[in-house]
This record gives C-alpha cells, structure tokens and sequence, in this order.
C-alpha cells in the first residue's frame, strides 16, 4: 500500500483551490467532530443541540453559496460533499426523509462518477440510501464504486467494509425470519465477499491503519450467524481463517458461542432424523480442535 493511502477521509476533501462557500462546509465538519467525539460527555443537551443546529445552518450555506457558481469538477464536489454532510447531520438527528433527499442529491450532482473521489462520495451516497430504505441494490452499487480502490484508499475501504456488512446484515435477517430459502450460489456468494472484506481489513491492520477493525468485528459476527444458518460444518474453519482477529477479547467469545449453538442446533436437528455424520463433525470441531 502507498504511503498516500493513510490520509485521513478530509485530506481528501479540502485540497482544491478555496471557492465560496468551502469555508462553511470546513467548519460544519468540525463541529461534526465536536459533537460526534467523546467530548459529547462534557457537553450538556442544549450545547450539543446548538452544536448540530450550527453544523446543518452552514451546510446549507455552503450549498446555497456553491450553487451560485458555475458547475466545475471542483464545485461539483464541494455541493455534493456539503448535501452529504448535512444528510450526516440531519440522519444523526433522526430526520431521515430530509437525510435520504440530500444523500439524493449527492447522486443527481455528481451524476456520473469522475476520479477516485467521486466515486467514494457517491459510493457513500448510495450506502446511505441503502441503508436508510433498506435497499439491497443500492447497497451493491455502493460496494461496486469503490472496491478498486479499497486496497489504496483507506476511505474505500472504510465504504467497502461498510457495505459488505449491510449487505450480510440483510441476509441474516431474511434467513432468521424464514423469508428465503437456502440458496447454495447467495450463501456462496456472500461468503465470499465476507472473506474477501475480512482480508481486506487485514491487510489494511497489518500496515498500521486499525480504524477498520470494528466493522471486521461485525462482519465476523455476520458471517458466525451465516455458517450457522447455512452451513454449520464449515462454522469451524471460518473460525480459524479469522484468526487474524484474535487481537479482540470478542473475538474468542463470539466464536464459542456459535459454536455451542451451532452444536446444540445439529443436535436437535439429528433427534429429527438430520445427518449423524455433520453433528459428529461438529462435536470434533466445537473447541477449535
């Protein structure tokens, strides 16, 4: 990975030449990190309801300020960064109709995806959309944007990872509540995906950059819960192969506890009439052995 892969997501963002209305969408993020930081705790309710009310005040500026200009590449991407911004901003105060317009507007802006950055602001764009409509579709579309460059650009990554775990989340719903049936080429499919985000991560942790690890950890629980539902005789080895993950105390945990339920759940279903040999398997595998 290049060095240039470790900047951080605003690097990115404020390296064009100053244009009207920049300065407000700087300084909506930075309240953005005030009241999204641990500082909240020294903060009272009012201050941070000030705070937020500020931050989505300046976005608006900003937009307003960047459509008087004329739409260059670089205005472009201000006016999209700043609707997306403020879709942060409005989501986070649970007004997520007018977060799911500007996440819309960021799409409509840019239009059709010009350089790396675009596309990781569209990609954002679309995971959101997804997320807030629970859309599968815009989900993938968020993922296709960046995987690329998810290997250099940690910002990608952070989407690519994100989005791989939306996309898995939704599948463990549909299949704890019965709404589809065990599709060899989805679970496949999916799992694949996983493992390849899981590498991702390590890759990414192995060059210093451990900001990833908590949606590994989510994807790790995602994928515990798939093997279970679809193919708890390969639970096990999908343990073992995220061993790079070993560093969180969750790790160890959440693995047992699969286990012990996928081993309960064969054993049940062996009493009615379900395949001896798999609860066997399991019963050689259950601590890792």
């Amino acid at each position: 990975m290049s060095d240039h892969s470790h900047r951080s997501e605003e690097d990115h963002r404020w390296t064009d030449l100053e244009v009207s209305g920049v300065k407000e969408l700087k300084y909506a993020v930075q309240l953005w990190r005030e009241f999204s930081s641990e500082r909240d705790l020294q903060q009272s309710r009012i201050e941070i309801q000030d705070l937020k009310k500020e931050a989505v005040d300046c976005c608006s500026k900003a937009i307003s300020e960047l459509k008087r200009l004329a739409p260059s590449y670089t205005v472009r991407n201000y006016r999209a960064m700043a609707y997306y911004q403020r879709g942060l901003l409005l989501e986070k105060q649970g007004r997520e109709k007018q977060a799911l317009r500007d996440f819309m507007q960021v799409v409509e802006v840019i239009d059709r995806a010009q350089g790396d950055l675009q596309a990781m602001t569209m990609a954002a764009a679309f995971l959101r959309i997804g997320v807030l409509q629970r859309r599968k579709d815009f989900v993938v579309v968020a993922h296709g944007l960046v995987v690329e460059l998810s290997g250099e650009d940690v910002l990608a990554a952070r989407i690519s990872l994100k989005a791989c775990r939306e996309f898995c989340s939704y599948l463990c719903q549909e299949l704890e509540a019965g709404d589809l049936e065990v599709d060899e080429w989805i679970v496949g499919a999916t799992k694949a995906q996983l493992e390849g985000a899981l590498i991702l991560e390590r890759n990414w942790y192995e060059n210093g950059e451990g900001s990833l690890r908590p949606t590994a950890m989510a994807l790790f629980d995602l994928g515990l819960k798939i093997n279970r539902l679809c193919q708890p005789h390969l639970l096990a080895r999908f343990i073992k192969s995220c061993r790079s993950l070993n560093t969180e105390e969750a790790y160890e945990i959440s693995a047992k506890a699969a286990l012990e339920l996928a081993f309960d759940e064969s054993l049940t279903r062996s009493r009615n009439g379900s395949s001896q040999e798999r609860v066997r398997e399991l019963m050689v595998r259950k601590y890792l052995e």
